[in-house]
């Protein structure tokens, strides 16, 4: 299976393979840059935005009942206006069932490097970006940032949200001293569901592979900061207190 480039699209979820196993299968296809779409739900690991499989903790395992998961062939199921409208992502991450398309980001003129770009179906983990970067993504609206020297950087051509951002990240895990992003915005741009299988088989995809780290991508650790409740942020915010009429 590891090897035969003919499987693009494999459905193992529901199985209740545990983690030991999930990390043989991880490392089996560690490699393998054929298989586009997979779905591994309802076993002891999780899919990632890239393909790659990352087992559970085993304390974190919790076997699922046995159901049934069929998908349709290489065709994307049809999303709508659904993921737009709630601002919503896909959850399996497989790339062909829910229509992952290959998007062009570069960052603004006169940005010194090293420069790091940040999306939140990555929970705005660090990848380096030199110069430019085609980047696999779900359908949607996606919102990222830039940063370069432990800044952020917000590009004006692009849509710019509110989004109350405050994470903290390093770029390597032997960083004495994590890097603290607090931003209030950040870009938005609105990405379509796309095919990456076509009715004769063939991959359409030019510039993403899954399961490729590659050079121009660095994996780092991040960290939420939560903010400390408090009631003009809170959901009680427009509460209005009862009175005696």
């Amino acid at each position: 299976m590891f090897k035969y480039s003919n499987l693009i699209h494999l459905d193992i979820s529901f199985n209740q393979i545990n983690e030991n196993d999930c990390e043989k299968i991880a490392q089996g296809l560690s490699q393998n840059r054929s298989l586009i779409g997979m779905h591994i739900e309802g076993n002891s690991a999780y899919l990632d935005p890239l393909g790659f499989i990352i087992p559970f903790p085993k304390k974190n395992f919790i076997p699922q009942p046995n159901m049934s998961s069929r998908i349709e062939g290489i065709s994307p199921i049809y999303l709508g206006n659904y993921f737009q409208e709630l601002q919503v992502k896909p959850s399996s991450k497989c790339w062909i069932c829910e229509g992952w398309s290959e998007v062009y980001f570069e960052y603004p003129l006169l940005t010194e490097p090293p420069v790091y770009i940040h999306f939140d179906f990555q929970n705005y983990e660090p990848l380096l970006i030199t110069n430019s970067l085609w980047k696999m993504c779900p359908p949607g609206k996606i919102k990222y940032f830039i940063t370069a020297n432990g800044k952020q950087i917000i590009d004006n051509s692009k849509t710019i949200k509110n989004s109350d951002i405050n994470i903290q990240f390093k770029l390597f895990e032997n960083d004495d001293t994590p890097i603290q992003i607090q931003s209030k915005f950040v870009n938005e741009i609105s990405v379509s569901q796309g095919e990456c299988i076509n009715d004769h088989y063939e991959v359409l995809l030019k510039y993403c592979t899954p399961r490729k780290s590659h050079g121009t991508m660095l994996r780092g650790i991040v960290q939420r900061v939560r903010t400390p409740w408090s009631f003009p942020i809170s959901l009680f915010k427009n509460y209005i207190n009862d009175n005696e009429v």
